[in-house]
């Protein structure tokens, strides 16, 4: 059994495609935001009446919960959009620097550098990260955090003799740069943990979202990213081109040669397509003989050069004796659709065409079938 091909898409790219949906993040930071709203709520009960610290603590709750509110109105129209967990794990964090800096305006700086309950919601922005399963919407969020927290100790500090008699009873505790210190180590300590948990779920999803025998994406993938890659194509005006390719014969390879044989033919045309591609372009095993490719940016004549190529160095590198051949349907957008179902049936049909004439074809739109020439990759026009 041919070992399987090693996963086509790195960790990165994968994640970031498969990264948590900003709307339901965006719910869950409305969720937690409405736990926090509710601590100084409780304290104001249990105390009997409102001071100034419960009055800022409810105020920054209240309007972290309106700006959480304005994220999950957004998130829906900001899909894809690259940029968009990175604004808003720094708004996360920054909604945290900004209850610590009002106390400091109003005079409480040690309530802002040894808040008991606001300054631990950096450890909780930090891994809520990890959720969009990006490392550097991750390192961001860690670094805003250490910069901004830093920035708060050093105007407390400077502007103030903390640990002056005058603060006394000292209610929040006096002020050691070595807690402090301990405090930007344990924001480092949680970006490193939620580093780590990125990194293990980039290995669940990549084993989860591969092909276990030619390390190509596997169907569902391909399904998500085919939709999103349409929508990019859409919003950005660029064209994409995709193709569905076959490997011809295959069944006959497995009757004749043995079914191993009609494995290593399956692994060696996904090795030749990714040899063949860019590394923008996406492999995905759609069935038992068939193979989709995702080429963005890149029209239809594009794509039928490349995979006429790629066909071509298959077809001489033979598997057992036996020559591998493939049968192509390309479609492209916005030319041939602008959805994702109508590029998926029109490269179907056009793949089916290429099969009906007789396979070792590539199709592209209405255009005649053209076969990949032997001597030299290039194509000619026989049907």
């Amino acid at each position: 059994m041919p070992k399987p091909w090693p996963p086509a898409l790195a960790a990165d790219r994968l994640l970031l495609a498969t990264g948590g949906d900003e709307r339901a993040i965006a719910r869950i930071r409305l969720g937690i935001i409405a736990c926090v709203f509710a601590i100084p709520l409780v304290q104001a009960m249990r105390a009997g009446l409102l001071s100034e610290e419960t009055a800022v603590g409810m105020a920054a709750a209240g309007a972290a919960l309106v700006l959480a509110a304005l994220i999950l109105a957004l998130a829906g129209r900001m899909r894809g959009r690259r940029w968009f967990p990175y604004l808003t794990v720094i708004v996360d964090v920054t909604m945290v620097s900004g209850a610590l800096a009002v106390f400091v305006v109003l005079g409480h700086p040690h309530t802002a550098v040894n808040s008991k309950v606001v300054w631990e919601i950096y450890l909780i922005a930090i891994l809520a990260a990890a959720l969009r399963s990006e490392r550097g919407v991750v390192l961001a969020a860690t670094a805003t955090a250490v910069s901004e927290y830093l920035a708060i100790l050093l105007w407390a500090a400077l502007g103030w003799n903390l640990n002056d008699p005058s603060f006394a009873p000292f209610v929040y505790g006096t002020f050691s740069w070595s807690a402090q210190i301990s405090r930007l180590i344990l924001l480092v300590a949680c970006g490193l943990l939620a580093l780590a948990l990125v990194h293990r779920m980039a290995r669940i999803t990549q084993m989860a979202a591969s092909d276990a025998l030619t390390g190509a994406l596997n169907r569902t993938f391909f399904e998500y990213r085919l939709e999103e890659e349409v929508l990019r194509a859409r919003r950005h005006r660029r064209r994409l081109a995709l193709a569905m390719v076959d490997l011809d014969n295959l069944k006959n390879i497995n009757d004749e040669l043995g079914h191993e044989c009609g494995d290593l033919a399956l692994v060696t045309v996904a090795r030749g397509l990714r040899a063949g591609l860019r590394a923008s372009d996406s492999i995905f095993r759609y069935g038992g003989d068939e193979f989709a490719v995702l080429l963005p940016e890149a029209r239809a004549e594009e794509a039928r050069v490349r995979l006429a190529r790629i066909a071509t160095q298959l077809r001489s590198r033979p598997v057992e004796g036996r020559s591998l051949t493939l049968s192509v349907g390309v479609a492209a957008a916005p030319a041939d659709s602008g959805d994702s179902r109508g590029l998926l049936r029109i490269a179907d049909e056009n793949l089916y065409r290429a099969k009906r004439q007789g396979r070792d074809c590539i199709v592209v739109g209405g255009r005649a079938p053209q076969r990949p020439d032997s001597a030299g990759g290039h194509l000619d026009t026989r049907g």
